[in-house]
């Protein structure tokens, strides 16, 4: 049959705490952004910052750790394992090399920014 391989992003939100925990293998990932602490509960929308984003874990440039089938395959528990508290009006985004390689943060902070002042 056909083997194959991939990266893996996976994240959970405590509701009651707030608490996020996420395992992140390879070279997908993810990122919180939130308003600057000093404007926090405004009505206004300043621009977001990027509080948090997950690094990438490659072999070498180009060979991203997987889980897979095959001989070298990354394993679970070779993953980053990351927690810590998110705040009301948090965004996180999640993506995969493709979003995350081609598009900066500040270009996705700008754009999440513009939604919100649209009210989307």
């Amino acid at each position: 049959g056909l083997k194959g391989s991939c990266t893996a992003c996976l994240l959970t939100i405590n509701q009651a705490s707030g608490q996020l925990h996420a395992a992140n293998l390879g070279d997908s990932g993810f990122m919180v952004l939130g308003q600057p602490h000093a404007s926090r509960g405004q009505m206004t929308h300043p621009d977001l910052e990027v509080r948090f984003r997950t690094g990438q874990l490659e072999h070498e440039f180009g060979r991203p750790y997987q889980i897979g089938h095959h001989e070298h395959a990354s394993k679970p528990s070779d993953a980053d394992l990351v927690s810590f508290y998110v705040m009301r009006g948090d965004i996180i985004v999640a993506g995969s090399d493709g979003l995350l390689d081609n598009v900066d943060e500040k270009t996705i902070a700008a754009r999440l920014t513009q939604l919100l002042a649209e009210g989307a």
